[in-house]
């Protein structure tokens, strides 16, 4: 049995490597705006940007720093964009 386990019962077992990195805010933003997409809300904590489609939306939080966590999540929530948007 050398199945491989989650830290956290929540959280799914990654592999080591994880496929996104923390980015700076202003790259985040900048790559949502260069694939179309506007900004819904820019109040409190979280600038909430939706899709060109106008299906999706993702809020980005008003951090410095974007962690990995929230880069794959924005990744999920934005999947009608072109494959790749964050590099």
């Amino acid at each position: 049995m050398s199945q491989e386990r989650s830290f956290c019962w929540f959280l799914p077992a990654v592999a080591s490597g994880s496929a996104f990195r923390p980015l700076s805010r202003r790259k985040v933003l900048a790559a949502l705006a260069r694939h179309g997409c506007v900004v819904l809300r820019d109040t409190g904590g979280h600038t909430v940007f939706v899709c060109p489609c106008g299906q999706r939306r993702a809020p980005v939080p008003r951090h410095g720093t974007v962690t990995a966590g929230v880069v794959s999540a924005l990744g999920r929530q934005m999947e009608g964009l072109d494959e790749g948007w964050l590099s």
